[in-house]
């Protein structure tokens, strides 16, 4: 890598860390309304996938 671009590259990196420090992600997370959330009846759903249990199978959900 060239000087100048590890130079661009930490300044853009320390300039980063700076407006990181006064960012409150807390104050943005809003609840999530029903009808943007996947589920399958019976089935725990992870991420949008299936979570296998720890015997290789996806247990129903009680």
């Amino acid at each position: 890598m060239n000087p100048m671009k590890r130079l661009l590259t930490l300044l853009v990196y320390l300039t980063s860390l700076l407006h990181a420090q006064d960012l409150d992600l807390g104050a943005r997370v809003k609840p999530l309304p029903a009808a943007n959330r996947f589920g399958e009846k019976g089935y725990f759903v992870w991420c949008g996938a299936p979570v296998k249990g720890p015997d290789g199978t996806i247990p129903p959900r009680a």
